[in-house]
């Protein structure tokens, strides 16, 4: 089962400089493409061997209340592509309470269409240009199955 931990978000300290100073004001309205390609070497592969899951049982309960507290508000979560796939029981507490809520809940994480394809990829975690181009095209397809009933 899941092992409950406190864990910090690594990404804090740029969430809060960018209310201070928006990416917006850069021209880069929120996202800023990395036109290179994968390199091989400096590319560390995932780990095989099974790791312990833990999650932070405060963050799902404020994405809870956030989701709780905005009625008005259609939610859709989604995990992007991940060069090596990942282990789906990770994203188990999000998918649970996806359910419940009856969110939309989109796993590109092993599709594979990404999974070990370089030519998407910067490095291991992150999409060059061309794969956040062709990942958004298949993200807004998918939505917009979702809008129309088909899914």
């Amino acid at each position: 089962m899941f092992q409950e931990k406190q864990l910090t978000n690594s990404n804090f300290i740029q969430i809060i400089s960018d209310f201070i100073h928006p990416l917006q004001d850069e021209g880069i309205n929120g996202f800023r493409p990395v036109d290179k390609k994968f390199d091989t070497m400096k590319t560390k592969k995932k780990d095989e061997k099974k790791q312990d899951i833990m999650f932070d049982s405060l963050k799902i309960a404020y994405i809870s209340k956030m989701i709780d507290e905005s009625p008005n508000t259609k939610f859709i979560f989604v995990v992007s592509p991940i060069l090596y796939g990942m282990d789906s029981e990770q994203l188990q507490p999000v998918m649970d309470m996806c359910k419940r809520k009856n969110i939309p809940f989109i796993d590109f994480s092993n599709n594979p269409k990404y999974v070990h394809n370089n030519k998407y990829f910067y490095d291991g975690s992150h999409m060059n240009a061309n794969g956040a181009d062709e990942f958004t095209c298949d993200l807004v397809r998918h939505i917009q199955t979702i809008q129309n009933g088909i899914e």
